[in-house]
């Protein structure tokens, strides 16, 4: 028992802080197109993987597989308890989360101005989809789900069109 909680501890903390280091990009890294792509493909790969996982980060899947051996993929996506226990309540976990979406926004307009290239109907649609997706799963308001399957059809064309513009044009 006593490694299952310190298991939940340390992907907590990884979880937590990868998305921390990578939303705080803008901050943490000058311009350099190697890592820019690297965040790029993050960015744009993660809530495709959700779309594939029925709305569930495959890290949280892991832990809430290990902590209940029956659960089921997609069940409670918006629980993020690994997250929480690592800032030790909800209210810490709720401030970090919104900062952590304000500094993703930020990077991806540092990015998006250090490169023209991007088509900006594209930018745009991918960072308005993905804002709604990350709080209707988190405030289970259900958007992406009356919205079914178009919204998630239009997320897959925004985040695999951003890919194709950045690596091939």
């Amino acid at each position: 028992m006593y490694f299952l909680q310190s298991l939940n501890k340390i992907v907590g903390i990884l979880h937590f802080g990868c998305a921390l280091v990578k939303n705080a990009y803008f901050i943490v890294y000058p311009s350099n197109f190697l890592e820019e792509t690297i965040f790029i493909t993050l960015y744009a790969l993660t809530p495709i993987s959700w779309i594939l996982c029925k709305d569930e980060c495959l890290v949280s899947y892991f832990i809430k597989k290990l902590n209940n051996p029956k659960y089921i993929l997609g069940d409670e996506p918006h629980d993020y308890k690994d997250m929480v226990d690592v800032c030790y309540n909800e209210y810490i976990f709720n401030i970090s989360f919104h900062m952590n979406t304000i500094f993703q926004i930020i990077s991806l307009l540092v990015i998006k101005h250090r490169y023209a290239n991007i088509n900006t109907r594209m930018f745009y649609t991918s960072l308005v989809a993905k804002l709604i997706y990350i709080y209707d799963i988190k405030y289970k308001t259900t958007i992406r789900k009356i919205l079914y399957p178009w919204f998630q059809i239009i997320m897959l064309c925004s985040f695999s069109g951003l890919l194709i513009q950045w690596y091939f044009f």
